[in-house]
């Protein structure tokens, strides 16, 4: 099993094999900590699509978040999604 920075930097390393700018690296780097140790409260290898989608629900039903911050969020935690179950394109 990998430990959350292992798998922090294997997503670090798919953000840049995309070509994403800088910018966004971070952002996503950023949501999928704040995903992992404030949402999570486990590994994340052991996260699954659940665990995503009660997150997205709950910012956008408790904290009113908006549609475009909750598509961003959406975004990062899909790559970070990936990057766990080995289906990272």
């Amino acid at each position: 099993m990998q430990t959350n920075e292992q798998i922090l930097s294997k997503l670090a390393e798919h953000l840049k094999s995309r070509d994403l700018l800088l910018s966004t690296q971070k952002q996503y780097l950023w949501i999928s900590r704040v995903f992992i140790e404030n949402w999570l409260n486990r590994d994340a290898s052991e996260m699954d699509e659940e665990d995503v989608k009660d997150y997205l629900v709950h910012l956008k039903d408790d904290l009113k978040y908006s549609d475009s911050t909750i598509n961003l969020r959406n975004t990062a935690l899909r790559h970070l999604l990936g990057i766990v179950t080995g289906n990272n394109s």
